[in-house]
């Protein structure tokens, strides 16, 4: 079963706002790199080991 890519980051206690579900849809729909930034312990890195835990759900 495919899950949404929020569902996922809530399954896995992130809490995210729409602007970001929707770059990261974009950015599995069209295979592009997205650039993060932002000061030091704001979530970048749980981000992207959040999505990568469940990409295998949106395939």
């Amino acid at each position: 079963m495919r899950r949404s890519i929020q569902d996922n980051f809530e399954q896995n206690g992130y809490i995210t706002d729409q602007p970001t579900v929707i770059a990261l849809h974009l950015v599995q729909a069209l295979q592009k790199p997205l650039l993060i930034e932002g000061p030091a312990g704001v979530g970048k890195t749980e981000l992207t080991k959040v999505l990568a835990h469940g990409r295998h759900d949106f395939q």
